[in-house]
């Protein structure tokens, strides 16, 4: 636009009227579109001197498409990144400024609302989280009374309660193994102290079902021994569980001969052996009393129960506790004796029930 005012006569550009003079004569087509002065050197693009309104002589035009609203001097330098001059307008702030305000003021008045039931959750959240965490009970299988060994020390003020207490658990088929006075000398007030150590706990467990009032000791020992201390609060171990009778070749059975007889011994090891005894020596009585009844049974604490099995195939026998270790029973035959009992008429064993195993119940802590 600004050529057409710029005082340069179009006419004599068309018809490449220069002046001979000054050079050789330009392109007239190039002059009939760019209308230059020839001899100030090559024309600008007439396209951006429509629009952009510079002076052609001035230097390379900067891109009009850049600035097209800022309006800035070409010949001042580079034009700035629009959108570095680009600022919000103070409308759009105070918009911003009221959703903020109004955003803020439906929390506090959402605090308000629930401010105690939140703080409620929040205070039960830090306790629960302050307290320890439940010990669930565990249940295991308890340990067989013959499997670990029980040291049974007196602390009471009764001589020889240890070595009736360390009797007592061998009859309940517990391993003893040292009965004395207690080593520690301490002051014990209760029934019994149970001592044990990590390991040993369900032995002690097993122990403590022995008898009421007994107070379990961990004193950090290896190892699953455990000690039995008499406490002066001691009078007795609880009933022991009943047993099922046992088997009749779980034990021994010796048979032994009083008479003037011969052979009668061995002839009824083989009858009892028939009848699934496990017999084991058959000779004349190695104390070589004379027995005017049917005979005699002799055993230990532990061979009760076995011998009172004997004494069903042979009515009329006596008794007779001679304190030995283990299960095993002497049969001694007597002047009296004649025969067994026909084994139809011998009252059969009762089936044991299938036992369930034991169990203790750790503390899970």
């Amino acid at each position: 636009m600004r050529d057409r005012e710029s005082g340069r006569t179009a006419l004599a550009d068309r018809d490449g009227g220069t002046d001979p003079g000054s050079g050789p004569r330009a392109d007239p087509a190039a002059d009939r579109e760019g209308g230059t002065d020839p001899a100030s050197g090559p024309r600008p693009d007439p396209a951006a001197d429509r629009e952009g309104g510079t002076d052609p002589g001035s230097g390379p035009r900067p891109d009009p498409a850049a600035d097209p609203e800022a309006g800035t001097d070409p010949g001042s330098g580079p034009c700035p990144d629009p959108a570095a001059d680009y600022d919000v307008e103070p409308a759009h702030r105070v918009r911003h400024a009221v959703v903020l305000v109004l955003a803020l003021g439906l929390v506090a008045a959402a605090l308000v609302y629930v401010g105690p039931s939140l703080g409620d959750v929040l205070s039960a959240a830090f306790a629960a989280k302050s307290e320890p965490p439940a010990c669930i009970p565990v249940r295991v299988a308890a340990p067989a009374p013959g499997s670990f060994v029980v040291n049974v020390y007196n602390g009471s003020d009764r001589a020889g309660q240890g070595r009736l207490v360390a009797k007592d658990l061998q009859l309940r088929d517990f391993k003893v193994g040292a009965v004395a006075n207690d080593p520690r000398l301490a002051v014990i007030n209760e029934s019994a102290h149970i001592r044990h150590g990590p390991t040993g706990l369900p032995q002690a467990l097993v122990l403590a079902q022995q008898v009421a009032g007994a107070t379990l000791v961990n004193d950090y020992r290896s190892g699953t021994s455990v000690d039995f201390v008499v406490g002066v609060g001691f009078t007795a171990l609880l009933p022991a569980a009943p047993k099922p009778p046992p088997a009749r070749g779980s034990f021994v059975v010796n048979v032994y001969n009083t008479t003037f007889r011969t052979g009668l011994a061995s002839a009824t090891a083989k009858q009892l052996a028939a009848r699934g005894f496990r017999t084991g020596k058959s000779a004349n009585d190695p104390l070589k009393s004379m027995i005017a009844g049917v005979g005699e049974l002799r055993y230990g604490d532990r061979g009760e129960r076995q011998a009172q099995l004997i004494g069903k195939h042979l009515p009329g026998l006596a008794s007779r506790n001679d304190g030995r270790p283990g299960t095993s029973v002497d049969l001694v035959l007597g002047n009296g004796y004649t025969a067994l009992l026909p084994a139809a008429s011998v009252a059969p064993e009762p089936v044991p029930a299938k036992a369930t195993p034991p169990m203790v119940t750790l503390s899970g802590c």
